[in-house]
C-alpha cells in the first residue's frame, strides 16, 4: 500500500509539473497589439491585431500578418472588415491615404459576409508592402473605401493611434534596425 501511495504521488507530481511548463521566449512589450510567433531560427511571424477606424455610420478594422524576413517591397497579408447596417456585396476598392500618398489594398478578395449585431460584416483579404505598412503606422492614415456607389471615409480611433505608435516603435523600427548595418 505504501509503495502504491509513493508511486501515485510521484505520478501526480510529475504530471502536474509538466502542465505548468511553458516555453520561455521573447516577451513582447506590444503584446496588447501584436502577437509574435517563432517560425525558424532568426524568423518571427507577427500578427498585428485589428485596428479600428470609425466612419460616419460604420466602422472598419484591419489586421496584418507578416514575417520579419520579408523584404520592404514584398507583400504582406492585410485582412479588413467593414461593419455596416447596409448590405455591401462588393467593395470596389480600398485605399489608405497618408498625406499625399495613396496606398491601395492590392488583390482584394472577399472572404465572407456575415451578420453583425444589427448589420453586416464584410471581410476581405488583400496585400500591401511592408514599406506601405510602415508608412501607414508612421502617419496613422485615413482609410477610404468605395462601395455602393459612394466614398466611405474612416479615421483611426484613439486606441488605434496608440497601437500604431507601439507597433512602430517595438516592431517596425526594430525590423528596420536589424536590416541596416
Amino acid at each position: 500500500m505504501r509503495r502504491f501511495l509513493i508511486l501515485l504521488t510521484v505520478l501526480i507530481v510529475s504530471t502536474t509539473s509538466c502542465l505548468s511548463l511553458k516555453i520561455k521566449g521573447k516577451k513582447s512589450k506590444p503584446s496588447k497589439y501584436v502577437e509574435e510567433f517563432f517560425i525558424d531560427q532568426g524568423i518571427m511571424q507577427y500578427f498585428i491585431k485589428p485596428m479600428k477606424f470609425k466612419g460616419k455610420k460604420e466602422f472598419f478594422t484591419v489586421d496584418f500578418t507578416f514575417r520579419d524576413s520579408i523584404s520592404f517591397d514584398s507583400y504582406l497579408t492585410a485582412n479588413y472588415s467593414v461593419f455596416t447596417k447596409n448590405v455591401v456585396k462588393k467593395i470596389d476598392s480600398a485605399f489608405v491615404f497618408v498625406g499625399d500618398n495613396k496606398i491601395k489594398f492590392c488583390c482584394s478578395k472577399r472572404m465572407f459576409i456575415d451578420n453583425y449585431k444589427k448589420g453586416y460584416q464584410i471581410r476581405y483579404t488583400s496585400n500591401i508592402t511592408l514599406n506601405e505598412l510602415s508608412e501607414l503606422i508612421d502617419n496613422e492614415g485615413k482609410i477610404v473605401l468605395y462601395y455602393n456607389g459612394d466614398e466611405h471615409y474612416f479615421l483611426p480611433v484613439k486606441k488605434t493611434k496608440t497601437a500604431c505608435s507601439v507597433v512602430k516603435k517595438n516592431i517596425i523600427d526594430i525590423i528596420i534596425l536589424n536590416r541596416t548595418e
